[in-house]
């Protein structure tokens, strides 16, 4: 599979990990996947191709089996499918590691790496109008606002901080929250503000296991876990693509919190293969709130370089 056809879930995993994996390193421009993609590729073509070929040579593309959805979950299911969120303030943190190997004919070349993920962030957004802010690490430092079309991106030990850029393509808000959806991934039914997740739980293999009720920050909440194949999610795949990632079924844990109006308030997610291990926390925090984000003064922002 080519770098530019690597798309949804995965790709978003593809650039958390190198431009988000090491703790209160600026945050990327949150936009389409293509765009993160483009600009990724530009930045460290050798490590995608690496994290590429380690994806392929574990992943899998097969069909789901259908795992049937408990008669206690299928309620609160049909809740989430009617949730229209437009504005969304979240945290999430992954930790584990990569190793990453180039190979040729078979053998590897040259050193394998391994590469420690480490993130924590908490972002708010709204959509309309589209403002979004971003802080990394457990002091929560803000590093990136987008307002409308414009990105702020903060580096570290200068006078102005801030770097104004107008960036469009990288400000839309296609992917401002976890688990809305992209348009870039195969749709397997998923409606309403958590379309992604319904996505991926249609990827279910086995059987979809409710737990025991348990309350998160004072809200009753039913948990219910499942094991899914996220690369059936990745689109325009070739028939060899399909092929190669058949073979070497990657599986992803996926334990979800679901509360009485079918918000999905905490979401673990676990990938354990012979290269990558990595766990993800994700907390809904709030939904449907006012957000008041402003740009940075405007004595501590300037314009992007400018290349001669």
């Amino acid at each position: 599979m080519a770098p530019g056809r690597l798309g949804g879930r995965d790709g978003r995993r593809l650039v958390r990990l190198e431009m988000r994996g090491r703790r209160d390193e600026p945050a990327p421009g949150r936009c389409s996947i293509g765009c993160m993609r483009r600009a990724f590729v530009a930045a460290v073509p050798a490590l995608l191709a690496a994290v590429v070929c380690v994806h392929l040579a574990t992943a899998s593309a097969s069909g789901a089996a259908g795992a049937a959805i408990p008669a206690t979950l299928q309620p609160l299911l049909a809740k989430m499918r009617q949730l229209q969120v437009n504005s969304e303030r979240f945290s999430e943190v992954s930790r584990g590691y990569l190793t990453v190997a180039n190979e040729a004919n078979g053998r590897i070349v040259g050193r394998v790496k391994h590469i420690s993920l480490d993130l924590q962030l908490m972002e708010e957004a709204s959509l309309t109008p589209y403002r979004s802010e971003t802080f990394i690490g457990p002091r929560r430092t803000p590093r990136r606002i987008v307002i409308g079309s414009t990105v702020y991106s903060r580096e570290r030990g200068k006078r102005r901080p801030w770097v104004r850029r107008h960036e469009p393509e990288l400000a839309q808000p296609l992917d401002p929250y976890p688990f809305h959806g992209d348009p870039q991934e195969v749709a397997l039914g998923g409606t309403g503000g958590y379309a992604g997740l319904l996505n991926l739980l249609a990827t279910a293999v086995g059987q979809i296991g409710s737990g025991k009720a348990s309350v998160i920050r004072g809200q009753p909440t039913e948990p219910f876990s499942a094991t899914v194949e996220p690369l059936r999610l990745v689109a325009g795949v070739t028939e060899e693509d399909e092929s190669n990632l058949r073979q070497h079924p990657v599986l992803e844990r996926l334990e979800v919190w679901l509360t009485a109006e079918g918000l999905p308030i905490k979401v673990v997610q676990t990938i354990h293969s012979a290269d990558v291990h990595e766990t993800t926390t994700t907390e809904i925090l709030a939904v449907n709130t006012p957000i008041d984000i402003k740009a940075p003064p405007a004595r501590e922002t300037k314009g992007p370089p400018r290349h001669r």
